[in-house]
């Protein structure tokens, strides 16, 4: 019996991913030939890499239909989760798979995909990763599900900030739905155009100034990083994997946690901070009273708590600051995942999601609402 071919989108969002796409989309394109009706939605978040100019100046797929490429005017930043969507709602598909920049889609992919969606009557969606909880800023996740499931769940959780939670997120409500999850398995389907490629990141960069560090365990350390944008946290971080450890009763009871760091209630101060004429910091909390920490340059660059006499070390490791800023990053996208996860919550946003005015195959004069 012949098999019914559904439509098939491969959905990419880029931010200067032009290096990438050169490597990548060619590539995926001419492993996609054997399959009719496959197209590939580009959405293009405001790149100034030439981006653009290439897709414009280098692919005819543009007028057969095989590429659709959208630029967004607004938002102007979003998170993962906005992006995706926007990217999503954009396809007229059946079915709908997100794909990075980066990565390769592998021969007849899209073959296969077809096969277990027809297999399984459409009640499946496919990917590389399990889900449940993800403690990195790295994804080289696919994941392929139905255009009806895509709208039934309204969409990724727009809250989340980070593309590898969005994600996971969204395949643990997919989940509550009861669909046959396919994971992955034929290494032909998984690979990328440099390994060590971090997933897009849609955030608003912003540089650490200084990091400075109370330890006051082997489990628990105090938290200050001062942005370059004058903004700061502040917050106890502890490893919950290791607290409490003179406690003999988790030496055969499983510790019942997520995720292995957190922030101590109530969670991370956030304000503003400026120098005083004498080189000490004055903060001002968002909630509470503004104070000062002296700032000292002896053998050590601290930072000293008069009131509670408790001083800061200046760390300037940069493998340490980037771990700080990883966990911080993926901090309430991990919360946020963790409640969806709880609450068994299956639609997120709300009756409004992946709203945006693109414009389409470089047509600037016809911008399009969605």
């Amino acid at each position: 019996m012949k098999i019914k071919r559904s439509k098939i989108s491969f959905c990419i969002v880029c931010k200067n991913s032009l290096h990438e796409l050169k490597h990548t989309l060619r590539q995926n394109i001419t492993d996609s030939e054997n399959y009719d009706g496959v197209d590939f939605i580009i959405v293009d978040h405001n790149s100034t890499d030439g981006t653009d100019y290439w897709i414009k100046e280098t692919f005819e797929y543009i007028n057969t239909g095989i590429i659709k490429y959208y630029k967004i005017a607004e938002p102007r930043i979003g998170y993962a989760g906005l992006l995706k969507n926007i990217a999503f709602k954009l396809s007229e598909a059946d079915i709908i798979c997100d794909l990075n920049p980066h990565e390769y889609i592998g021969p007849d992919f899209a073959c296969y995909i077809n096969e277990v969606f027809e297999f399984n009557k459409g009640a499946v969606f496919i990917s590389s990763v399990t889900g449940t909880h993800v403690s990195s800023t790295k994804t080289y996740a696919k994941l392929c599900l139905s255009k009806k499931h895509f709208l039934l769940l309204k969409g990724f959780d727009e809250y989340i900030n980070k593309a590898c939670a969005v994600i996971a997120d969204i395949i643990n409500r997919l989940q509550l739905l009861h669909l046959k999850h396919e994971l992955i398995t034929n290494t032909q389907y998984q690979r990328h155009y440099l390994a060590d490629t971090e997933t897009i990141n849609f955030d608003e960069k912003v540089t650490v100034h200084k990091l400075f560090i109370n330890y006051q365990s082997s489990s628990v350390s105090g938290i200050i990083v001062l942005y370059t944008d004058n903004l700061y946290i502040k917050g106890t971080l502890v490893n919950k994997a290791t607290v409490d450890s003179e406690n003999h009763i988790y030496a055969y009871k499983k510790r019942e946690t997520s995720f292995r760091y957190d922030i101590k209630e109530p969670g991370w101060e956030t304000g503003t901070w400026k120098l005083t004429q004498n080189e000490s910091i004055h903060f001002t909390p968002v909630y509470g009273d503004e104070y000062i920490f002296i700032q000292s340059y002896n053998q050590y660059s601290t930072l000293k708590d008069i009131s509670n006499n408790i001083i800061y070390y200046n760390i300037m490791n940069p493998e340490v600051i980037n771990d700080i800023a990883i966990f911080n990053a993926m901090f309430y996208s991990q919360l946020i995942m963790s409640n969806n996860l709880k609450r068994e919550y299956k639609e997120r946003n709300n009756f409004e999601f992946g709203k945006a005015i693109v414009s389409k195959n470089f047509k600037w004069e016809l911008p399009i609402t969605i």
